[in-house]
């Protein structure tokens, strides 16, 4: 019997992955004609907008790939289970980054933090320790 991929794969990270689709179709539709004139507040006012952009794009197509790598885990039936140990990520972890790899014990051994900004709870963030 074959399943439909809908009814294998997390419905929250479906949505993300239209929410990641969406943001980058804005991104590309929504940048600033580049004018050649204008004083030099308006020159930097168009640099600070073109590297925003540049960088929510960038940050988009990262996240993408990780909703991308989720999902073939979860076509091969291995969501939620931890790509390092093989345990079960914690369900509530799933419901706020559908697309962790990692499970919260692998990432605070330091195994996690090779996979990019998901290691860091999505934000490409190291934490740092407190101090002693």
């Amino acid at each position: 019997m074959t399943t439909r991929r809908e009814d294998r794969v997390p419905q929250r990270l479906l949505q993300e992955i239209e929410w990641v689709a969406a943001g980058l179709r804005a991104l590309g539709s929504s940048s600033l004609a580049q004018e050649n004139g204008g004083d030099v507040a308006d020159q930097a006012y168009q640099a600070v907008e073109s590297a925003t952009d540049d960088a929510l794009r960038s940050h988009q197509r990262q996240k993408r790939q990780q909703l991308e790598r989720a999902l073939e885990r979860a076509d091969a039936g291995l969501y939620g289970i931890c790509e390092h140990c093989g345990r079960t990520i914690d369900p509530a972890r799933l419901r706020v980054l559908p697309y962790a790899t990692s499970c919260v014990a692998c990432l605070e051994r330091g195994e996690g933090n090779r996979r990019g900004p998901e290691a860091a709870g999505g934000s490409g963030v190291r934490r740092r320790a407190p101090p002693q």
